[in-house]
């Protein structure tokens, strides 16, 4: 849940990467849950929300991956 996160830099993104990565090839998933609007720039800039999903709510996700 991403509702409290302000900011993030080029290691925030590097660390969403690679955590992407390891919990794929363990067949889970990453969604990123109520990113704020500064946040979610960011995610769409750096394009990372093309392969993590993004949600406004926990049930939402649920969902989704059902």
């Amino acid at each position: 849940d991403l509702n409290e996160c302000t900011e993030m830099d080029s290691s925030s993104i590097g660390l969403l990467s690679n955590l992407y990565k390891r919990v794929k090839s363990k067949n889970g998933t990453l969604a990123f849950i109520n990113p704020s609007k500064m946040v979610m720039e960011i995610l769409e800039n750096t394009k990372i929300v093309t392969i993590i999903p993004n949600f406004q709510s926990v049930d939402e996700a649920d969902h989704f991956f059902d």
